[in-house]
């Protein structure tokens, strides 16, 4: 993998030019299309076996055919120091946003309450976008070891059980399954988009949905 030479058969091209600084050998890395199960042939496990300058070099674990236009890679365990927004995602919002008076921003990979406050902070000077909810989509650890934080900065959560499921370890997959029980018999969902998601509008809802998460024993000085 290389984040300046083009795709083919044996390489595949990120966009990030710091993901070889992120990575390291044993690292587990997956590949798979926008809207995935994981299980699907298009999508593959990769593990890093060695980093050679801007290449990393893995293993594949399983067999798949990357087929399609788009495209999603995951780190698992692994923090890259990215902006929440990017200069792109501004651009967007900034034009097409303010031009259609977008209701809501769904905030991918939010990490921390700060990233919401500075995604509001943006909007705040576009005009007629000052009153755009933002709910906070959560994908990683890092996401759900802040997740009281976040809960309290937002508008509404969109829980992302595709990634998450990705990024928890395997031994984790009962609190997994209880994590989707647990919001689909408690939580309203209407209105909200993604995987999973319900407005922070009950406050009984949400401390027992941040009480639930410690149970996964996370440590935030991790992040």
């Amino acid at each position: 993998m290389a984040g300046v030479r083009w795709a083919a058969a044996d390489r595949c091209r990120t966009r990030s030019s710091i993901f070889s600084t992120a990575v390291k050998p044993g690292d587990t890395i997956f590949i798979g299309q926008y809207l995935f199960t994981g299980s699907e042939t298009t999508s593959v496990w990769l593990e890093v076996a060695e980093l050679k300058g801007e290449d990393v070099v893995c293993t594949i674990k399983n067999s798949a055919t990357l087929a399609g236009s788009l495209f999603t890679l995951h780190i698992s365990h692994i923090r890259i120091d990215l902006p929440t927004l990017t200069e792109a995602d501004k651009n967007v919002i900034s034009t097409w946003g303010v031009r259609n008076k977008i209701d809501f921003l769904s905030l991918s990979y939010t990490r921390h309450a700060e990233d919401v406050r500075q995604a509001r902070e943006f909007l705040s000077k576009l005009g007629y976008l000052y009153q755009t909810q933002i709910f906070a989509k959560i994908e990683n650890i890092e996401g759900l070891t802040h997740f009281d934080e976040i809960l309290q900065e937002a508008d509404g959560i969109i829980l992302s059980r595709g990634n998450l499921g990705i990024h928890l370890p395997s031994e984790k997959d009962g609190k997994r399954a209880k994590l989707g029980d647990w919001v689909n018999s408690h939580l309203e969902t209407e209105g909200a988009t993604g995987s999973t998601g319900f407005e922070d509008e009950d406050a009984n809802q949400r401390d027992g949905f941040s009480s639930f998460f410690r149970e996964f024993e996370l440590k935030e000085n991790e992040f």
